[in-house]
C-alpha cells in the first residue's frame, strides 16, 4: 500500500439554519505520519461528521475550496 494523504484546504460546504456547516475547514491527514493511530469522528447528530466523509469519498464538492488524495514523500 502506498502512502498517501488527504487534504482539505479552504472548504466551506453546506447550510444549517443560514450557517456555513463547514467554513473554511483545513486540515491534512496521512496514512504514513499517522500510522498505529485510530481516528474517530465523534460528535453529536448533525453536526457534519457524514458530511465530512462525503466530502473526503468525493460524493459530494466542496462550494468552496478543494479536498484532494495525494502521494506522500516517504
Amino acid at each position: 500500500m502506498s502512502d498517501t494523504a488527504l487534504h482539505f484546504s479552504g472548504v466551506t460546504f453546506g447550510f444549517v439554519k443560514g450557517k456555513p456547516l463547514f467554513e473554511n475547514l483545513s486540515c491534512s491527514l496521512s496514512n504514513n505520519l499517522d500510522k498505529g493511530k485510530i481516528i474517530a469522528l465523534m460528535g453529536p447528530s448533525g453536526v457534519g461528521k457524514t458530511t465530512f466523509c462525503d466530502l473526503a469519498l468525493g460524493n459530494r464538492q466542496p462550494q468552496q475550496g478543494i479536498v484532494r488524495f495525494e502521494p506522500t514523500n516517504a
